[in-house]
Order: structure tokens, then C-alpha cells, then sequence
């Protein structure tokens, strides 16, 4: 019997789905694709060319559009003459190449000029109601807002649409826990969720008991259903 563990990121998708299906889903990439050490995020690319930016190099970030934009040409040309069989796994690959250059230039546009000191923050997980909740910050370190400077623990949501108002604070909650709460270094607005594509940002404001109790129901329930990766009872 394996462990139930997800990541931060995707507890907040399975909380926020509408259909039982979404969430079956979900738990099967968690226990059987995610849990190889061979699968590549989605937003590889894109999170090191913005994690580049922000570590003095800020040319990093039009570097990496530009080889992301070739690799994209390079895969439409290869699709062109590619035999039927193989024509899905680049197609795959084109979605992936045209999602990730979006999100570098969406947070270029965004974002580009916000003064971050990036700091690689490993975050240990957490064990809530019975599941193993991993996560790291898409960004972390000192960052300089309305004059002042302070350590701070960032999200980059990279999909195309603005996440829901639970989601955000649900990511939030977790970022918190994720850096120890109130033992942590970092200050509640110091926590953040920023939205590549719309230029968004919102801070924690308040860490929120009631809202924790329903990350931990919503937990405990994944860990009933994580052997079977469905919605039955």
C-alpha cells in the first residue's frame, strides 16, 4: 500500500474541481505518473527561465522565449512531414512549447520589473489528515515592494485563466503551512500568489483556522479514496 502524497499545487485543483471525474483524475496522475522520477512539469521551462530572471541574469528570460520559440518552429516542421502515429506526441509537445513561451512572456510583461533576490526554498511537506502534502515556491527570497524589502514565499500560477478566490486562498494556506507557520521567517503578506497571464496578485492577509480545518477534511478524504483513486465511498 503506497503512501497518499500530492503536492500542494494539485490538492488545490482537486479541491476546486467541479466534476468527480476531475478528481479522479487528479489522484491517478499523483500515485501513477507523478510519482516517476522521469516526468517533466508541464512548466519546466518557464518557471527556471522566471526563477533566471530574478537571479541577476534577467536576460535569461528573452533567452529562453527565443529557444522555446525555436523548438516551437523546429516541432510545426517536423509535424508537417511526421508519419500519423506520431503526430499526436508532437502535438503534445506544441501545446506544451506555446503554453510555456505564453507564460514567459505574460510574467515578462507582468512582472519583469519587480525586484526579487531569488533564494531556492526547499519546503519538507507536510503530513495532513493522513496525506504527505509536498510543494516548493515558484519563487522565494527578498523581495522589494512600495519601497521596502522582505523575505517573501511566491506562487506563479501559469495557467491561462485567473484562478478561483478559493483556490488563491486555499494556495495561500498552504504556502504558510508549507514554511512553517507561524514559526516561519516569513511575514502572512509576504505569502503571494501571482497570475502570469493576467498580471494578478494576491497576498495572505490572515492564516485562517477554518479554512485549515477544511484543507484537513478535504485531505482526509483523499486518503480514504487513495487506493481506489476514485469518488466512491
Amino acid at each position: 500500500m503506497s503512501e497518499p502524497s500530492i503536492s500542494a499545487q494539485s490538492l488545490v485543483r482537486y479541491i476546486g474541481a467541479r466534476l468527480p471525474s476531475e478528481r479522479k483524475s487528479i489522484l491517478r496522475r499523483q500515485k501513477d505518473e507523478l510519482a516517476k522520477k522521469t516526468v517533466v512539469p508541464f512548466y519546466q521551462q518557464a518557471v527556471k527561465g522566471i526563477r533566471d530572471h530574478h537571479r541577476d541574469t534577467p536576460e535569461t528570460l528573452d533567452e529562453m522565449l527565443q529557444r522555446l520559440t525555436r523548438s516551437l518552429d523546429e516541432a510545426q516542421r517536423e509535424l508537417e512531414r511526421a508519419p500519423e502515429q506520431d503526430r499526436n506526441k508532437i502535438r503534445n509537445r506544441i501545446t506544451r512549447l506555446t503554453n510555456n513561451i505564453r507564460v514567459c512572456a505574460d510574467y515578462k510583461e507582468h512582472f519583469g520589473g519587480r525586484v526579487l533576490k531569488y533564494k531556492l526554498r526547499r519546503c519538507s511537506g507536510l503530513v495532513i489528515a493522513g496525506v504527505r502534502v509536498s510543494g516548493e515556491f515558484t519563487l522565494a527570497g527578498e523581495l522589494a515592494d512600495r519601497g521596502r524589502t522582505g523575505p517573501c514565499a511566491i506562487v506563479v500560477d501559469t495557467h491561462a485563466d485567473v484562478p478561483a478566490a478559493d483556490d488563491v486562498k486555499n494556495q495561500l494556506e498552504l504556502a504558510y503551512a508549507l514554511a512553517g507557520g507561524e514559526r516561519g521567517e516569513i511575514p502572512l503578506r509576504g505569502f503571494q500568489v501571482w497570475h502570469a497571464s493576467s498580471g494578478r496578485i494576491w497576498r495572505m492577509r490572515q492564516h485562517s483556522a477554518s479554512r485549515w480545518k477544511i484543507l484537513r477534511n478535504w485531505c482526509a478524504y483523499i486518503a480514504a479514496r487513495w487506493e481506489q483513486r476514485g469518488e466512491g465511498s
